[in-house]
């Protein structure tokens, strides 16, 4: 599913929270309610989005969340050093942890999430994995930003050497690059 099945005819307009805006800042000020209540932002502040977050089971006028790279910057990061498939040795990647980024719009009694690739590929997690393993969206991998030519601008990663039994093959499966969809389910 792309982007474009968001905030189609008859949907309020989808809330871009730009670079400059953190989540902590909106709070504070009262910029923002997450959830329920809907937050335009002009098109001056708002840049190139990366990510759409989307709960279609959110009652009122916004369903979906879209972040620019500087809005996801702006979130607390975590550092993690692992190895996967598709890596030579271990690598450190550096982004904001995926539940935190999910908990942004809110549950609603979702327990799935859908997240989609450029490409069209996809993965399903349950939510409770993700809380459990805590896996990040990666910005970053060994310091340099991550951009298309190298599975960015966002990666999934799960801290695989963390967990034994993320050793097993389907959790390489998960880690989806070139992300740019998350949808509860």
């Amino acid at each position: 599913m792309g982007a474009s099945g968001i905030g189609g005819p008859g949907r309020a307009k989808d809330m871009t929270l730009a670079g400059t805006l953190s989540r902590r800042r909106m709070l504070k000020t009262g910029s923002a309610s997450l959830g329920a209540s809907a937050l335009t932002l002009g098109p001056a502040l708002a840049a190139k989005p990366v990510l759409t977050l989307s709960n279609p089971r959110l009652f009122g006028p916004t369903t979906s969340l879209t972040f620019d790279r500087s809005a996801l910057e702006d979130m607390p990061h975590r550092v993690l050093s692992t190895r996967n498939d598709f890596v030579e040795g271990v690598a450190t990647f550096r982004g904001p942890l995926a539940y935190d980024v999910i908990d942004l719009i809110g549950r609603a009694g979702s327990h799935r999430v859908r997240m989609s690739a450029l490409n069209g590929y996809y993965v399903e997690i349950d939510i409770d994995e993700i809380r459990k393993y805590q896996p990040i969206l990666a910005l970053e991998m060994n310091g340099s930003r991550l951009t298309r030519r190298d599975k960015g601008p966002i990666w999934l990663m799960y801290p695989m050497d963390d967990h034994d039994e993320l050793q097993d093959p389907s959790y390489n499966s998960r880690l989806i690059w070139q992300m740019f969809m998350i949808e509860l389910l």
